[in-house]
C-alpha cells in the first residue's frame, strides 16, 4: 500500500467479490507506522482491492489479514445451544468486540467442542484490536447450581498467537451471592488470553454460599496468559488441575479458598515460572501439589521468594516434584500461618549457594515433615528484608 491510498494488492490473497465488507488489518500501513483496520470496499481483481479507508504509511511486503466477523454468528449459535452443544467444525473463526465487556457471555449450561486444539483444529481468533477490557468467553449463569459447563479441542487465542493483545482473560468463570457454578470441565484445549488470563475463576460474593466453582477439572491444557494462566478467587471444593502446559507470565497457578473450602489437587504439570512464581496457593486446605515440573529462569521481584509459596495454608502436600531454581529464586516458600504441610519425596535443584530448597519467614510450622532428595547448595542467610530458614 502507498500511504494516502485506498489501493491494497497482494500477489497471494486472491481477493473474490465475496470479500466486500470484510474487516481488514494491514501491518504497519496505518498512521506513524501502526496497523491499519479498516474493510473492503470493492474488488478490482484477485491481487487488488479497494479499502474504505487509505493508508497513512507505506508499507510492501507487510502482513494483511482479510476475514469475516464470526462474532454475531456465534453469539447466536451459543444462545440456541443452551443446555445442550456447541461444536465448531475445523477452521479458524475471527471475532472482534470494540466495546462490550466480553466477547461471548454465556447464561446457561453448553458443551463447547471443537475440532483440535491447534491452529489446524478450530481456531477462535480475536482481533488485536479488541478492547482489552473484555474476555472472550464470559460464563456467567445467573442462577444457583448450574449443572455443568465444558469446553475442549479449541484453541483460542489472539489472531497473533503469544502477543497478549487483543480481549482480556480468555476464559471467566463469574460466580456471586445468586451464581454458583459446579462441574466445569476445560479440556484439551491451546488457550492463549489477551491482556490478562488464560483461565479466571472469581467469586464476588462470598457472604451467602461456599458452594461456587466445586467439583471442577482443568486438564490437558496449554496455556498462556498475558498476566497468568489460571487465577481463581474464592474457589469451592474438589478442583483437579492436571497434566497441563504453564507458559511465563504471571503465576501459573494462583488459588484462593473461600472459608469452608478444601481439596485441591494440582498435578503432573510443566510450569515455567514468571517473576510472579510458578504456583501461589493463598489460605488454600488440603491443597496437594504432585508430581509436577516446576522450573525458573527468571529473577523473582515481589512476594515471598519461592517459585512454589503456601502462604496461610493448612494441612497440605508438596510430593513428587521436581524444581529447578534459577536466577534469585528459592524451590518452595512456607509463609504466613501455614501448618501441617507435608513436603516428600521431591527434588530440589538451586542455583547457587544463596538459595533454599525450602524456606519459611516465620518460626518453622508446625507438623511440617521432608525427606528431600538433591538437596544441594543452601545457607542460612537473609534474603532482602525477609529473614529465612531452610530444612
Amino acid at each position: 500500500m502507498t500511504s494516502g491510498s485506498t489501493t491494497v494488492t497482494s500477489a497471494t490473497i486472491a481477493f473474490t467479490s465475496a470479500d466486500v465488507g470484510k474487516s481488514v488489518r494491514v501491518a504497519g500501513a496505518g498512521a506513524a507506522g501502526a496497523d491499519l483496520y479498516t474493510t473492503v470496499s470493492s474488488v478490482t481483481n484477485g491481487t487488488t482491492a479497494i479499502l474504505a479507508s487509505s493508508a497513512g504509511t507505506t508499507v510492501s511486503s507487510a502482513w494483511i489479514r482479510v476475514a469475516t466477523d464470526d462474532t454475531a454468528a456465534i453469539r447466536n449459535a451459543i444462545t440456541a445451544a443452551q443446555y445442550g452443544a456447541l461444536v465448531f467444525p475445523k477452521g479458524t473463526y475471527f471475532v472482534e468486540e470494540l466495546s462490550a465487556a466480553q466477547i461471548f457471555l454465556i447464561t446457561k449450561s453448553i458443551r463447547l467442542w471443537g475440532a483440535g486444539g491447534n491452529f489446524e483444529g478450530s481456531w477462535i481468533a480475536v482481533s488485536k484490536r479488541t478492547v482489552s477490557t473484555a474476555d472472550y468467553f464470559h460464563y456467567y449463569p445467573g442462577q444457583a447450581s448450574v449443572p455443568y459447563f465444558e469446553m475442549g479441542w479449541l484453541c483460542i487465542c489472539p489472531e497473533v498467537p503469544d502477543t497478549y493483545v487483543g480481549g482480556a482473560s480468555a476464559i471467566y468463570l463469574h460466580s456471586d451471592a445468586t451464581s454458583q457454578i459446579q462441574r466445569v470441565h476445560i479440556h484439551d484445549n491451546w488457550i492463549n488470553g489477551g491482556a490478562s488470563m488464560a483461565i479466571l475463576q472469581q467469586d464476588t460474593d462470598v457472604t451467602t454460599s461456599t458452594a461456587t466453582f466445586y467439583h471442577s477439572v482443568i486438564e490437558r491444557n496449554t496455556l498462556r496468559g498475558g498476566a497468568g494462566d489460571i487465577y481463581m478467587v474464592n474457589c469451592g471444593d474438589s478442583i483437579s488441575i492436571h497434566q497441563n502446559n504453564f507458559g511465563n507470565k504471571g503465576y501459573g497457578i494462583y488459588a484462593k479458598h473461600v472459608a469452608g473450602a478444601a481439596q485441591l489437587i494440582i498435578s503432573e504439570g510443566n510450569f515455567q515460572g514468571s517473576a510472579s512464581g510458578a504456583i501461589f496457593l493463598d489460605a488454600c486446605v488440603q491443597a496437594t501439589i504432585r508430581n509436577c515440573q516446576i522450573e525458573q529462569g527468571v529473577t523473582q521481584t515481589a512476594g515471598p521468594l519461592g517459585i512454589v509459596t503456601l502462604n496461610n495454608c493448612a494441612s497440605c502436600k508438596v510430593t513428587g516434584n521436581n524444581f529447578n531454581a534459577f536466577a534469585q529464586n528459592n524451590c518452595l516458600a512456607l509463609a504466613g500461618t501455614t501448618i501441617r504441610a507435608c513436603i516428600d519425596n521431591n527434588v530440589f535443584s538451586v542455583a547457587n549457594s544463596s538459595l533454599y530448597h525450602i524456606a519459611y519467614t516465620t518460626a518453622a510450622p508446625s507438623g511440617n515433615q521432608n525427606t528431600p532428595f538433591n538437596n544441594d547448595g543452601y545457607t542460612a542467610s537473609t534474603l532482602g528484608a525477609v529473614t529465612t530458614h531452610t530444612f
